[in-house]
């Protein structure tokens, strides 16, 4: 019997131009992300009125279905039924076709690509600290002990190793050799090269200066290095005959990525990182409410466009620079006022169907702060409800500016991800979290249904 998996993912292939016209298929949370090499072909009204599909989006060069909470099953169904995988797809396709990208729509969906599938990891281990930091806090484990030294490893791996597992996506999306990308890294972080960061002496390379810098957690220098790999190669392949390809196309590459690395590319990104980092610093340290602010009240509408992914990077270089961020705070204020707006349009409602879809969104951004499903599944009917989730957002952007709140982890919102706020602002941050959600409750029950959508209200 065919499941409902099944049945949504054949529908949506039979409406995006079949397994054919598919370069690339990822997903994230709540999406499945396609790159089509024929965009024509695609019958997005249909799609869109599918049940089981909450929206559909344009952006960064992909077509993007919401899917929700069921996004990994339908992911899995859309693979098997068309007889695919994202490493055997031909992501090139789409370009030889003339739908050859603009520049910032190939940076976005590049950065996309090299996170998104990071994020499970990510939130986990954001939640692990945030929950160790909490029980070391309360007594309850003993920070000196072996059960922390082994449940903070499990915690700080993927952040340690991130140049690695960046390395393994990029190389993937861009059809590098992904093991020749991870040993050119991992060459970056093997303990005899760090030692030498503590030599007393200048260092040299082949007469050239030598600067050693610690690479662990860093994720620029993957993000550069790769790309230039992947052109590498594709000239070895040109030049070096096939016979001989295996042995000599890995030897070149490893060695000249490496040297260029340690010599080019790894300082300059490192002075890159530190850059990027002082302007964050620097914009919340001269006016943290307004970066509150701005934050909070506008990452909604980068979700809605789909680009919201592009502010991981500088979350990340934060947490490398200073063990905190301040931005995944801000953002988090943004998902509990699409919170407070769900529970508003299920009191206010009278429509079963989207009352029952606004209350199990609601719980469940309120749960695991996935809320996706609130933005193009429920608000999708009030147009007002967007303009509403951008003030509570604000609002809770500017508290949280005011007293500092931080995000000690990389976690959702969300009383799961609670563990990963807390210091010594924690109380502040839940005081930013509940106007939010008040503000978008009060803000949609009084103002968000229009004219012509009061006639939902039952209240």
């Amino acid at each position: 019997m065919q499941s409902k998996f099944e049945k949504i993912a054949e529908e949506i292939l039979e409406r995006i131009g079949g397994a054919a016209n598919i370069s690339n298929c990822t997903h994230c949370m709540t999406r499945l992300r396609f790159t089509l090499k024929d965009t024509s072909l695609v019958k997005a009204e249909e799609i869109e009125a599918l049940q089981g599909v909450l929206g559909i989006k344009n952006a960064g060069g992909q077509f993007q279905v919401i899917i929700g909470k069921d996004v990994n099953d339908v992911y899995d169904c859309v693979c098997k039924i068309a007889n695919i995988k994202t490493t055997e797809l031909d992501i090139t396709d789409g370009e030889e076709a003339g739908e050859k990208k603009k520049i910032g729509q190939q940076i976005l969906d590049y950065i996309s690509n090299a996170f998104i599938p990071l994020v499970p990891a990510l939130v986990g281990s954001g939640m692990l600290k945030g929950f160790l930091s909490l029980f070391t806090y309360l007594g309850w484990l003993d920070a000196t002990s072996a059960t922390y030294a082994v449940l903070s490893a499990a915690g700080n791996a993927v952040f340690y190793f991130i140049p690695l597992l960046i390395a393994y996506n990029t190389a993937k999306y861009l059809k590098a050799n992904i093991v020749v990308a991870m040993v050119i890294m991992g060459a970056l972080m093997e303990p005899n090269f760090t030692a030498l960061a503590g030599a007393e002496d200048p260092l040299t390379l082949f007469g050239l200066p030598l600067t050693v810098i610690t690479y662990s957690s860093m994720i620029i220098p993957a993000l550069i290095i790769v790309p230039i790999q992947a052109q590498l190669e594709k000239l070895l392949k040109r030049f070096i005959p096939k016979s001989i390809q295996l042995l000599f196309a890995p030897l070149i590459t490893i060695f000249v990525m490496v040297v260029l690395s340690v010599l080019v590319i790894g300082p300059a990104s490192s002075e890159l990182s530190n850059l990027i980092g002082k302007a964050s610093n620097w914009l919340n340290d001269t006016n943290a409410v307004l970066f509150g602010i701005l934050v909070g009240g506008t990452v909604g509408y980068l979700t809605i466009l789909g680009v919201h992914m592009a502010l991981v990077p500088i979350i990340m270089l934060n947490f490398t620079n200073m063990g905190a961020d301040p931005v995944l705070a801000f953002m988090s204020a943004t998902c509990y006022a699409q919170i407070g707006v769900a529970f508003a349009i299920w009191f206010r409602s009278k429509d079963k169907e989207v009352k029952s879809l606004a209350g199990a969104s609601g719980i469940t951004a309120l749960l695991a702060g996935v809320t996706e499903p609130i933005l193009f599944g429920v608000c999708m009917k009030y147009k007002r409800s967007y303009a509403v989730i951008g003030i509570a957002g604000a609002l809770g952007g500017m508290i949280m500016g005011i007293f500092g709140c931080k995000a000690m982890g990389f976690v959702n919102a969300g009383i799961l991800g609670l563990s990963g706020y807390f210091s010594d602002t924690f109380r502040f941050y839940l005081l930013a979290a509940a106007v939010s959600m008040v503000a978008g409750f009060i803000l949609m029950a009084v103002f968000g249904f229009g004219k012509g959508e009061r006639k939902d209200a039952a209240r």
